[in-house]
This record gives C-alpha cells, sequence and structure tokens, in this order.
C-alpha cells in the first residue's frame, strides 16, 4: 500500500470511504489516498476529517487540540520565565523567598482582588530587607526576627 496526501481526490469514486463526502465537500483541507483500489468500488480516500477522527482514537493529537496544547505550553513558560525573574530580583534583593511564601499563605485564604496589594507587600518587604534594624517593621515577614509578622492587604 502506497498511501499520500493529496488535495482532492481524482479518481472514482473521489469520495471520503469513512463518510461519503465528496471533492467539494466544504470543511475537508486533504484527504490521504490509501492507494487502495477496490473492486466494485474503486480509489479508498479519507478525508481530513476522518483521518483526525481515526487518529484521535489511536491516541495521536488533533491539530486544534495540538495548537491550544502548545499555546498553553508558550503561556506556562512565559509565566515561568516571569516568576524566575521575580524570584532572582527578590533573591538579589535580599528577601527570603521561603518565609514570604510561608507568610502569604500562612495570612491568606485567597489572593482574589488583592492586586497591587501584593506588589506593595513585597516592595515592603525589600524595603524591610534593607533595613538596618534586625526586626524590620512589624507588619513585613523578616527571617531573622523569629517572630509572626501582622499584615492585612484589605
Amino acid at each position: 500500500m502506497f498511501a499520500r496526501v493529496v488535495e482532492q481526490p481524482t479518481a472514482l469514486p473521489a469520495q471520503c470511504k469513512g463518510c461519503g463526502a465528496g471533492t467539494l465537500s466544504e470543511g475537508r483541507e486533504w484527504w490521504v489516498d490509501t492507494g487502495t483500489f477496490e473492486e466494485f468500488y474503486g480509489q479508498v480516500y479519507y478525508c481530513s476529517i476522518c483521518m483526525t477522527e481515526i487518529a484521535e482514537l489511536c491516541g495521536f493529537l488533533g491539530p486544534d487540540r495540538r495548537i491550544a496544547l502548545d499555546t498553553q505550553l508558550k503561556e506556562a513558560n512565559a509565566q515561568i520565565r516571569e516568576l524566575k525573574e521575580s524570584l532572582s530580583a527578590l533573591t538579589t534583593l535580599g528577601i527570603d523567598v521561603g518565609t514570604l511564601a510561608e507568610f502569604v499563605s500562612s495570612h491568606y485564604v485567597s489572593l482574589e482582588g488583592t492586586e497591587g496589594k501584593l506588589d506593595e507587600l513585597i516592595a515592603r518587604a525589600a524595603d524591610a530587607a534593607k533595613s538596618p534594624d534586625e526586626s524590620g517593621p512589624s507588619d513585613v515577614p523578616n527571617p531573622q526576627s523569629g517572630r509572626k509578622p501582622k499584615l492585612s492587604l484589605t
């Protein structure tokens, strides 16, 4: 068997063996000519829609799903880069990121609706890290002080 992708079926019956769609059927981007000729039927073709369904049944990704996953992967990689840059900036400022994360998670059930306030918290923590006073302000995390800070984002 010698299969190939073609723009349209040319040999009779010039239709998809799976769904019966003909050469003028909309939504068929390409056809697979299986290279098989069946007696009393003719050349066997499958349209792009039927081939996609067959491939997905076998565990392959269809074009739409692949594009969606590629988009999600690009977005995730962008978020990772952004988080690495933020982590680097916090580390450069001398902020113990583990302590900051522990502080945030222990004081806030949800950060929804706090846009900008978390940035303010991080900026205040950065200022405290630069402060010559070891304990720093009472409302920002300071790993050296050993006490829990009191801070409200509301």
